[in-house]
């Protein structure tokens, strides 16, 4: 039985337990069909490494044009803002093991949907955390779960035409 136990919560900590959600700050004008996105970051509210920056947006574009077959074009831009960001403590993460939030990594992005006249479609925020995992969980993690509600919401409100 304690065997057990010991596996088991080996194995949690080698799962990385990163979490994400949207909250629509305003809902999207109409359902539109697009077959072009541009994934452009704004400036941002804190001081935020430009590697973070740029994960965050080569993750998005990741899922919007090879997984979803977008075409690369300003006809519905995505306009990104760092609200918050915080690394954590991965060793804290790794040490607790996800107990309570010690350590915890998070990020809030604001996103905003513009047509190509820049006029505003919709708006959300959304949150990344990474709270345990495998040495504690890479702030990756958390960077990843946001780009795949920002994925996610833009496929649903703004389907493919392609």
């Amino acid at each position: 039985m304690l065997k057990k136990i010991v596996i088991l919560c080996f194995i949690s900590m080698l799962i990385g337990c990163g979490t994400a959600q949207t909250i629509v700050m305003e809902p999207v004008k109409g359902r539109t069909t697009v077959s072009g996105i541009s994934v452009v970051s704004d400036s941002h509210n804190v001081e935020v490494p430009d590697e973070i920056v740029q994960q965050l947006k080569e993750k998005i574009e990741r899922g919007l044009y090879e997984k979803n077959g977008y075409d690369r074009s300003d006809e519905l831009k995505i306009v990104y803002k760092f609200l918050q960001q915080d690394k954590g403590n991965q060793f804290s993460r790794w040490f607790w093991g996800g107990i309570g939030n010690t350590g915890e990594a998070s990020l809030t992005v604001l996103v905003k949907y513009l047509d190509s006249e820049g006029s505003e479609l919709g708006k959300t925020q959304v949150q990344g955390k990474i709270d345990s995992g495998f040495f504690g969980g890479s702030f990756s993690e958390a960077i990843t779960k946001a780009a795949e509600q920002v994925v996610s919401f833009t496929v649903a409100n703004f389907p493919s035409s392609s």
